[in-house]
């Protein structure tokens, strides 16, 4: 048996139920037409068509869509899938099993793994398709990255470190303690090891001048209008990283040293 798992996302519900207890109504799925091609969006592949006409299968999998005229398989009651409040098990070792499994794939409302969901791949999906060793495989990339974050935050500096804090948790931690800093930057840790790894990994000058813009923007140094930030009447750029880009030219040092020393008062 080739077993696949489709689990329903936990989210909460006006009514507070969950899996079983969960009185909402399963929403139905099936092959839905692409209105650029003009084709059923099966989610069969070329391996998938092979392996079911080696069963020896009678259905009409064409994907080949016609104008008023119902599919004799995609638009059937065979075809769809109710999408259940509680765990569901297929055997794709069954064709009609594995042609459905294939639908969820190519489903909106399916996430195909748990890893695309958590990278919000799948913003409209109420179920997702679980792989045991793929989910395997996705924890244990989290936990490396975090390795991976953890030992290079512990090359850097305090001072490097509160920039990142104001950069990805817009936290000024400007005299505070050690003790202080090291909370913070485990609650971020915690949430995004790969954005204090990519912050580390960038250019120095860059994040410190990010952190300054931000630290501007939040004592009202620098103003955001509409979609512009100015400096008094001077307009810096259409968002922070206009301005951080801005800054970092040889002729605008000057204005950089100003903005740094108006922090230090």
């Amino acid at each position: 048996m080739a077993r696949v798992e489709i689990r329903p996302i936990v989210r909460q519900k006006w009514h507070g139920k969950t899996g079983k207890e969960d009185f909402s109504r399963p929403q139905t799925i099936g092959a839905l037409v692409n209105p650029l091609t003009q084709k059923y969006v099966s989610g069969l592949t070329e391996d998938d068509r092979a392996w079911l006409e080696e069963q020896g299968i009678n259905y009409d999998l064409s994907e080949n869509y016609t104008d008023g005229s119902a599919h004799p398989f995609w638009d059937d009651r065979v075809s769809k899938i109710a999408l259940e409040n509680n765990t569901m098990i297929f055997d794709t070792s069954i064709p009609i099993q594995r042609i459905k499994v294939a639908i969820c794939r190519g489903s909106q409302y399916v996430a195909s793994s748990v890893k695309e969901l958590e990278e919000g791949k799948f913003p409209e999906a109420t179920h997702v398709i679980f792989d045991e060793q793929a989910d395997v495989e996705a924890r244990a990339s989290k936990v490396q990255i975090k390795n991976q974050a953890t030992i290079a935050l512990s090359k850097i500096g305090t001072g490097r470190k509160k920039q990142i804090a104001m950069i990805l948790a817009g936290k000024n931690l400007t005299g505070k303690s050690e003790d202080h800093v090291a909370v913070v930057m485990d609650d971020i840790l915690s949430r995004d090891p790969k954005a204090i790894l990519r912050l580390i990994e960038q250019d120095t000058e860059e994040t410190k001048v990010h952190a300054i813009v931000l630290d501007c923007l939040q004592k009202h140094v620098l103003t955001k209008k509409g979609h512009k930030i100015f400096y008094f009447d001077a307009n810096l750029g259409g968002d922070v990283s206009d301005v951080v880009r801005y800054l970092q030219q040889p002729d605008n040092q000057e204005l950089l040293i100003t903005l740094t020393q108006k922090l230090e008062v």
